[in-house]
């Protein structure tokens, strides 16, 4: 990956940088679509809320320059202000942060409504669904409404499906039943 600061290069707007899925894909650059997109000059911004976590600090090292800002629905003009100039963002809505659909989905469209009117050519967005088949499932169900969302907008989008990270087993040991002999088991349909 080469990052540049010429204002001429592309500029690529990474919400959530520091996190599992942001952070994943500029520090470890897990993700085939947009390692790919960065293999290129680009500038890029990294979105964070704390740019003093070691992980921003580690952006910083490599090039990134680590914006702090609050991507909320209470910061609706910051956030429209953000992706202004930016030729692709990757963007993730965090189900988790605040345990409710309704304000995953209105942040969602916010951010989709955001970055149409930036003029960004072309989005990269964390989704998960299981295309009807699972309908009781909170955490994905907000996902397929942005995702809807989004399509009607016509703002140009890439999918990433990623169904669980292993660095999940990190975070949530109770994921993981230790056996008898040592070995462990995962307790979660997957």
């Amino acid at each position: 990956m080469r990052i540049t600061w010429d204002p001429s290069a592309p500029l690529v707007d990474v919400d959530g940088a520091t996190g599992m899925q942001g952070g994943s894909s500029l520090i470890n650059r897990c993700y085939n679509i947009f390692r790919s997109y960065l293999a290129c000059c680009n500038r890029i911004h990294g979105f964070t809320r704390d740019t003093t976590k070691p992980a921003a600090q580690q952006l910083v090292a490599k090039g990134v320059e680590v914006v702090i800002i609050q991507l909320i629905i209470d910061n609706k003009e910051v956030v429209f202000k953000a992706f202004v100039g930016a030729n692709m963002v990757f963007l993730v809505t965090d189900f988790w942060e605040q345990i409710t659909l309704e304000k995953e989905v209105s942040e969602g469209m916010m951010f989709i409504d955001a970055i149409k009117a930036a003029g960004v050519d072309r989005l990269v967005r964390l989704s998960k669904a299981s295309t009807g088949k699972y309908v009781h499932v909170i955490h994905f169900n907000g996902k397929v409404d942005v995702t809807e969302y989004r399509r009607q907008s016509g703002v140009p989008f890439v999918d990433v499906q990623a169904g669980l990270y292993p660095n999940n087993f990190l975070h949530n040991t109770t994921m993981l039943a230790k056996q008898e002999d040592g070995t462990f088991t995962i307790e979660w349909p997957l």
